[in-house]
């Protein structure tokens, strides 16, 4: 999660008994920049990727 600069948010999760866990907030479904928000996220992991393989 470290690497993602975008927004974190923390959820219940009842596969755990509603424990909370933390996520990426990958997009808004609703907002009018959900396709902008998509591609930003896309950009982030190729990003991620391609450090991985630089690094690895």
């Amino acid at each position: 999660m470290k690497w993602y600069p975008g927004k974190l948010v923390m959820f219940a999760d009842p596969s755990r008994g509603g424990g909370r866990e933390q996520a990426i907030l990958v997009a808004d479904i609703a907002s009018s920049e959900f396709l902008v928000q998509i591609e930003s996220f896309v950009d982030a992991v190729h990003g991620f990727k391609a450090h991985a393989v630089r690094t690895a």
